[in-house]
């Protein structure tokens, strides 16, 4: 099991490649024709609620006490489960 400090590691870098996946999504935008395009934009600001909701849940976790840590830490990683499965699904869509 990782210890306190890897896991926060590890989420922080997972939001990170999530971050430059959404831009690489984002810039496919203009290759689209207008129907396309809308639906993209729909899915980036669903995406963006679930990365910010994923941030959130990591921030809370940096500053959680050791007994509360457990417990967000569940949270935090059902949190970017969800975020991960969104991006997969937009990708195969608009890829």
């Amino acid at each position: 099991m990782m210890n306190r400090q890897q896991t926060v590691e590890n989420l922080k870098h997972k939001l990170d490649q999530w971050n430059a996946d959404l831009d690489r999504l984002e810039a496919k935008a203009d290759r689209l024709n207008e129907e396309r395009r809308k639906q993209l934009d729909s899915t980036l600001e669903i995406l963006r609620q679930k990365r910010e909701t994923a941030r959130r849940s990591l921030d809370s976790m940096r500053s959680a006490g050791d007994d509360a840590f457990e417990d967000l830490r569940k949270g935090a990683i059902q949190a970017l489960d969800t975020m991960q499965d969104s991006l997969d699904q937009a990708r195969q869509r608009f890829n």
